[in-house]
């Protein structure tokens, strides 16, 4: 697990060294990685509310961008990420935040109806995750869903986390989001439990 500093440092190294398959499974050629994108995305996207107006936080190079079809902003922390990004899916707003905390002044939160990441919390300690939701609830407290997925196998290893999905809901709920709803669903993706938490606030 990473905390803030190894976390910049850890994919601004990873993606300079292996670019796009630097998100996802980096011992894999980009074809090999697309058909386990396409299963997860198939997962993901039938439960997923993607016609709502989305921020896409940690986007990498852009994969699930084209399955959103509302308002979409994407961030990411690693500012060769947000060029291939941009390079896969033109015309889609991208914006580079130089940190997993959401500082970017400018960025609007009004519009912001649903919340989505996937596989960028479990690569984050406790006190960085809590950091970066602690950072959302600063710009908007309430009136959206939370759309998070992630490995949810119950291991640690140096750069994932395999977490309960309550512990998201608990880290929501700790940092003060008044939560209204809370949905799970999981399933496996290369033989690990991976889960859907959807979280109404």
């Amino acid at each position: 697990m990473l905390n803030e500093e190894k976390s910049m440092e850890y994919w601004k190294n990873h993606s300079a060294k292996l670019g796009e398959r630097a998100v996802g499974f980096g011992d894999k050629d980009m074809n090999q990685q697309d058909a386990i994108y396409k299963i997860v995305k198939e997962f993901i996207f039938r439960y997923v509310d993607f016609w709502l107006d989305t921020l896409d936080y940690g986007c990498g190079i852009g994969r699930h961008t084209p399955n959103f079809t509302g308002k979409y902003l994407s961030i990411d922390m690693t500012e060769n990420m947000i060029y291939m990004a941009n390079k896969r899916n033109p015309g889609r707003h991208y914006i580079w935040n130089n940190s997993p905390y959401i500082n970017d002044e400018n960025i609007d939160f009004t519009w912001i109806e649903q919340f989505f990441t996937a596989t960028v919390l479990q690569h984050c300690d406790d006190d960085l995750v809590k950091c970066i939701l602690k950072s959302v609830y600063n710009r908007k407290g309430k009136g959206f869903i939370f759309a998070l997925y992630e490995n949810s196998a119950g291991f640690k290893k140096p750069h994932v986390i395999g977490r309960n999905p309550n512990e998201y809901v608990k880290f929501i709920d700790e940092v003060g989001f008044d939560i209204q709803d809370v949905k799970i669903i999981t399933h496996l993706s290369k033989g690990e439990s991976h889960s859907l938490i959807k979280v109404r606030v």
